[in-house]
């Protein structure tokens, strides 16, 4: 949704998994809860990049979902 090499998925109908949800951008997080049709139930990061993690915890917490992932964290 940002640009090659940059995905962000999104999964399922009526409850979403959103994974990678990518740069801390707000067009992009616009476009992420645009996208998602059903309820996001979980934001899921695969690894701690910078085109892939920094929107995580702005979406989990825009969507009322729980932030699961793998790899470094920070206290932020």
């Amino acid at each position: 949704m940002t640009g090659p090499g940059t995905n962000t998925y999104l999964l399922g109908t009526d409850q979403v998994a959103v994974i990678d949800p990518g740069p801390d951008d707000a067009g992009h997080l616009a476009g992420v809860l645009a996208a998602a049709k059903g309820e996001i139930a979980y934001v899921l990061v695969t690894h701690h990049h910078s085109d892939h993690a920094p929107l995580a915890r702005a979406l989990a917490t825009a969507a009322g979902a729980p932030l699961l992932g793998f790899g470094l964290a920070t206290s932020t």
